[in-house]
């Protein structure tokens, strides 16, 4: 699944301010993306937090996940985050640190 933040350096960059993907279904369980364009609380200054939602209800999935930041031709500009996990309904995970606002903001990086 490829989901677009269009506008991403408009998004909140308030530390614990969260956006979600729209809800997609993938091997029959619901799952939002749930990014945090200025980090979540007590995390590191100036880095973006993103985690995966299962949101199915009585569920529990184990996946292996990427998750990439795609460069305007839809390359992979950078891989930052790869794992396995067992998820259950309303649990999220993902990478506190994911990587720096400003490099994803910026045209060069």
């Amino acid at each position: 699944f490829v989901f677009h933040f269009h506008r991403f350096e408009s998004l909140d960059s308030l530390k614990g301010v969260e956006s979600d993907s729209p809800k997609f279904t993938c091997f029959g369980h619901q799952w939002v993306l749930r990014i945090y364009p200025g980090g979540s609380i007590n995390e590191t200054d100036g880095c973006v937090s993103l985690f995966l939602k299962l949101t199915s209800e009585g569920s529990e999935a184990r996946i292996h996940y990427e998750v990439s930041i795609l460069d305007s031709n839809g390359r992979a500009a950078a891989v930052n985050f790869v794992t396995s996990r067992i998820f259950r309904m309303n649990e999220s995970f993902g990478c506190k640190n994911f990587m720096k606002r400003s490099k994803i903001v910026s045209k060069d990086g």
